[in-house]
């Protein structure tokens, strides 16, 4: 049986985005109320789901960072994060951009996406 390890791991948003030094992705799922006025406890159906991934690195490119253009949240993309055994794709907009640099360290981003439609694996 494999293992996902967190040793390894990519993820594309139009272009590649390496030295990643962590991912995930959420699923919900919503679960409307449809308790009647008749019902003695509440009752739920299964409503509509929805998905979000997030990504922090170390930033790994000659091109300096631009937060005029590296959020993208008007248009939608496909995301595609693998683990090494596994690949995950869909359609996202990037909500947040973040990079953080220090005097002795690297530039470091970090990365939110909002799903939208399916999400294959």
């Amino acid at each position: 049986m494999a293992r996902i390890a967190g040793t390894s791991g990519t993820l594309s948003f139009g272009a590649a985005i390496l030295a990643l030094t962590d991912w995930n992705i959420n699923t919900v799922g919503d679960m409307p109320d449809a308790t009647g006025m008749d019902s003695t406890i509440d009752e739920y159906v299964r409503g509509l789901s929805s998905w979000t991934a997030s990504c922090n690195g170390h930033w790994n490119t000659v091109t300096p960072p631009d937060p005029a253009t590296d959020i993208l949240a008007t248009t939608t993309e496909l995301v595609t994060i693998s683990d090494g055994v596994n690949t995950y794709t869909g359609q996202a907009f990037m909500t947040r951009c973040e990079y953080t640099a220090s005097i002795d360290g690297l530039v470091d981003f970090s990365l939110d996406f909002q799903g939208t439609g399916g999400f294959d694996t």
